[in-house]
C-alpha cells in the first residue's frame, strides 16, 4: 500500500470511531481520476494527536560528517550539505508529527569544537569527532537514533568519485558482526543480517522491518550489519545508520540532490515510525541494555566484501 493511501485509511479509521460517522460517495472514483485522494469525507473530524506526539516519542538524529571532514565531493556537491539538508527535512516532518528530534549538529560545525582528544590517541581527528557525537547520544533517552549519511562506492584505487558506478541504492545498517574477532580489530565489517552472531536486537529488528516497508513503498533498499564506529560505540541504543544512495551512481546522485525526492523520503520515514511506534516501543522494552547483544549460532559463511553481499538484484 503506498504512503497517501496509507495515511488516509489511518485517518478514515481512526476518525470514523471517533466522530460516529462516515459518509462515502455514491460511487468510488478509481486511481486514474483526478479526485481519487477525496473519496472519502468524514461527518465530523475532530482533532486528532499523532502518535508520535501521544508517546511522546524522541529522536536523535546525526546528518553525518561536517565542514572539516566533509565526506565525498561530487560535481561540486559535498557529501555534508546532503547529510545535513536531508537530517533537516527528517527533524521537520517527524516535528510536525508531533515527535521530539535532537540534533546533533544543525550547521556545518563539528560537535568538537574544542578539539578534545577523545579516543585516547594522539592526533585530534574524525574519530575524536565520532566519539563526541557517540557521547551526544548516549546522553540522550531516545527511542530511535537515526544516522544519515550518503555513499560512494570506487571499484578501484584508480577511479575518482567523479566517475559515474553501477553500484546504487539505499542501505539501511545496524550494529552487527559475525564474531567478537571482528567486533574488536578495528577494521570496518559488514555482514548479512542472518549471518550476525553479534548484533543490537531492538536495532536489527527495527532495520529489517523499515527496509521491507521502504520496498513496498518503491524504493530500492538492503539492510546490513555492520561495526561502523558510531553504531558500535553505542550498541546499546537502538540505531539505524541509514545511506540514503550512492553519490558515484547517476540515478542516485539525481535523486539524493532532489528536495522533492528527499521530502519524499523523509515523510516515508515518518510515516514508518509513525505507524510502528507500538512496535518500536515494545523491542525497546523486550530487549533492554543487558540483552540488547545477542551471540547466535549459524554456520553459513558470507563474505566481508560489500559487494558480494548485496543482493544481485539490487544492482540492476
Amino acid at each position: 500500500m503506498n504512503m497517501n493511501m496509507k495515511n488516509i485509511l489511518r485517518i478514515l479509521s481512526t476518525s470514523a470511531i471517533l466522530a460516529g460517522s462516515i459518509i462515502l460517495p455514491s460511487k468510488l472514483n478509481g486511481p486514474n481520476s483526478d479526485n481519487y485522494e477525496k473519496t472519502f469525507y468524514l461527518g465530523a473530524m475532530p482533532s486528532l494527536e499523532s502518535r508520535l506526539k501521544a508517546e511522546k516519542v524522541t529522536f536523535v538524529i546525526d546528518p553525518g560528517h561536517d565542514s572539516t571532514y566533509i565526506g565525498r565531493h561530487v560535481n561540486m556537491i559535498k557529501e555534508e550539505e546532503l547529510n545535513l539538508k536531508f537530517s533537516k527535512k527528517m527533524t521537520k516532518s517527524i516535528r510536525e508529527d508531533g515527535g521530539i528530534v535532537y540534533m546533533t549538529r544543525n550547521s556545518g560545525k563539528r560537535l568538537n569544537i574544542n578539539n578534545l582528544n577523545l579516543d585516547k590517541f594522539k592526533t585530534i581527528d574524525v574519530k575524536d569527532e565520532l566519539v563526541a557525537r557517540a557521547n551526544y547520544i548516549d546522553g540522550i533517552p531516545s527511542d530511535v537514533v537515526i544516522i544519515v549519511h550518503n555513499n560512494a562506492y570506487l571499484v578501484s584505487k584508480k577511479e575518482t568519485a567523479t566517475e559515474w558506478n553501477p553500484v546504487h541504492g539505499m542501505e539501511i545498517y545496524f550494529c552487527g558482526v559475525k564474531n567478537k574477532k571482528q567486533f574488536d580489530d578495528n577494521k570496518l565489517n559488514y555482514s548479512q543480517p542472518i549471518n550476525c552472531k553479534i548484533y543490537s536486537e531492538p536495532s536489527r529488528l527495527i532495520a529489517e522491518k523499515l527496509g521491507l516497508y521502504l520496498r513496498e513503498n518503491g524504493i530500492k533498499v538492503s539492510v546490513l550489519g555492520s561495526d561502523m564506529k558510531l553504531l558500535s560505540l553505542n550498541f546499546d541504543k537502538t540505531e539505524l545508520y541509514i545511506e540514503m544512495g550512492y553519490m558515484t551512481n547517476h540515478l542516485d546522485f539525481k535523486n539524493i540532490t532532489n528536495p522533492l525526492w528527499q521530502d519524499k523520503i523523509a515523510n516515508l520515514l515518518t510515516s514508518f515510525f509513525e505507524d510502528d511506534i507500538t512496535y518500536i516501543k515494545k523491542v525497546n522494552k523486550d530487549y533492554s541494555l543487558k540483552k540488547n547483544l545477542f551471540y547466535i549460532m549459524n554456520n553459513q559463511k558470507y563474505s566481508s566484501n560489500l559487494e558480494k553481499m548485496m543482493n544481485e538484484t539490487y544492482w540492476k
